[in-house]
């Protein structure tokens, strides 16, 4: 989480969001992990030993 933090700061200080694809692409990144964060946090709250 924190090296894709890293990267939206970087790239937000491009300037232009609408334009700007290091932005979108740390964006979609951030969305990815998340997901599977969630993911693999489901797994391990059912998980029976």
């Amino acid at each position: 989480r924190k090296k894709i933090a890293d990267e939206l700061k970087s790239a937000i200080a491009f300037g232009d969001l609408s334009e700007n694809a290091a932005y979108k692409g740390a964006k979609e990144s951030q969305a990815f992990l998340e997901g599977r964060i969630r993911e693999l946090e489901k797994i391990i709250n059912n998980a029976e030993i």
